[in-house]
């Protein structure tokens, strides 16, 4: 049977591409579009899945400290979605539709196209090896022996895990911003005519002479007039 709905799939989706990439209208629509969709998935994945990976605690921290995805954990969700999607396009080419595959592998190309690309110009450039790339060759590796729905398995096992560990590096991050920070406390032990007196924090003046003991935080900018190691 000729694969004629992939053709079309592939064919219609470049040469929509080079429509829009030739007007500049249409070109802002789709984009705006595609930022909005990127958005509510992107938001989604931080209140319906990244709970998945952490503690109540750290889901705090995270709210409080990091806000919303950095770059590069943004483009591992992106790809991750497409990894699930494409999965699924090849399930169905195997089980129902075998033309779905050359879909399949399209995509594939697409989501790991950039992955590849990068690890290879740092292989060049650095002349290190990250594990991007060895996790990339295999499923090429897979792709190249026809083995479609397991290269796409593999694919989405391998996002899986980069998303694993770039929330595991947010939550670290988290965690030692909230360690670092400086909570400022409600009240303070002054020394007055060699008095010890509690007072309000922020009631302290210039000169005053606070007492801290061992393993406190010292609250406020000063120098040392007296103490012991």
């Amino acid at each position: 049977m000729f694969p004629l709905i992939p053709i079309l799939l592939v064919g219609g989706g470049f040469f929509g591409g080079l429509k829009a990439a030739k007007n500049p209208k249409l070109r802002k629509k789709v984009a705006g579009l595609f930022k909005k969709v990127d958005n509510r998935y992107q938001h989604f994945l931080l209140q319906h899945v990244d709970p998945l990976f952490g503690t109540k605690q750290r889901r705090q921290q995270m709210q409080e400290f990091s806000g919303d995805y950095n770059a590069q954990e943004a483009d591992v969700n992106r790809r991750l979605g497409l990894s699930i999607v494409n999965t699924g396009i090849a399930v169905l080419g195997r089980v129902f539709y075998s033309p779905l595959l050359l879909v399949s592998v399209v995509g594939l190309l697409y989501i790991m196209g950039p992955i590849m690309y990068e690890s290879l110009l740092i292989l060049i450039r650095e002349k290190r090896l990250k594990y991007w790339l060895f996790a990339s060759l295999s499923v090429i590796a897979e792709l190249l022996g026809g083995f479609y729905v397991i290269c796409n398995l593999m694919n989405l096992f391998m996002f899986i895990a980069f998303k694993v560990a770039a929330r595991t590096e947010a939550y670290s991050q988290a965690a030692l911003m909230e360690a670092f920070s400086l909570q400022l406390p409600t009240s303070v032990w002054v020394l007055v005519d060699k008095i010890e007196m509690k007072i309000a924090f922020s009631d302290l003046q210039i000169g005053d002479v606070i007492v801290l003991n061992a393993g406190q935080t010292v609250p406020i900018d000063g120098y040392v007039v007296e103490g012991m190691a």
